[in-house]
């Protein structure tokens, strides 16, 4: 099986410069509780400020007014994260590591969801202008179920046989063949 790489033409560089762009979190009062809120992008297991240094605001929408304002990632950053992802499924045991791993570890962050469910509810209920209700009965259980969802399902590789030509087998086997990066224009 082969896997077609794309990356940006205008955008070969380096990882190095990474550290030199650390973004700082910024503390928020969020139900009467200070919350450290992550500013950057994550890439290469770090949130940095976006290459160009642009920001986007973030806006509570039932107040209709700014409350933070978060790295825009662009095409650059996009690059870096990929080649970041890249060189971590390339050179390190990740690609190789167990399915039961890979489901231990997804369990593990629906654990760390579910502790910090206030803190997480609070803030999707400023960043969205949900309701708590809604947040608290349908958000957040459906995060941490989807994570436990998937995680049911990383030790589950399954093929598909097939003898529709005479005197053939085929066997599809899925496997992980790499990295993709995107930037999703949502609120």
């Amino acid at each position: 099986m082969s896997a077609t790489r794309v990356t940006s033409s205008k955008s070969k560089h380096s990882l190095d410069s990474l550290s030199s762009r650390k973004a700082e979190p910024k503390t928020l009062k969020i139900n009467g509780r200070d919350v450290s809120i992550p500013t950057g992008l994550f890439i290469n297991g770090q949130f940095v400020n976006a290459r160009e240094g642009g920001t986007i605001p973030v806006e509570d929408p039932s107040l209709r007014k700014e409350v933070i304002r978060v790295a825009e990632g662009r095409e650059e950053d996009v690059d870096d994260a990929v080649e970041a992802a890249r060189r971590v499924f390339d050179q390190s045991d990740w690609s190789q590591s167990a399915p039961s791993y890979r489901a231990e570890l997804l369990h593990k962050l629906a654990d760390i969801m579910e502790k910090n469910k206030d803190e997480l509810i609070a803030i999707e209920c400023m960043d969205t202008g949900k309701t708590l209700k809604h947040c608290t009965n349908l958000d957040l259980p459906g995060s941490v179920g989807t994570l436990r969802y998937y995680a049911g399902w990383a030790d589950k590789i399954l093929g598909e046989s097939s003898f529709n030509i005479a005197n053939t087998f085929a066997y599809t086997r899925r496997e992980p063949v790499g990295v993709c990066g995107q930037i999703i224009p949502w609120k």
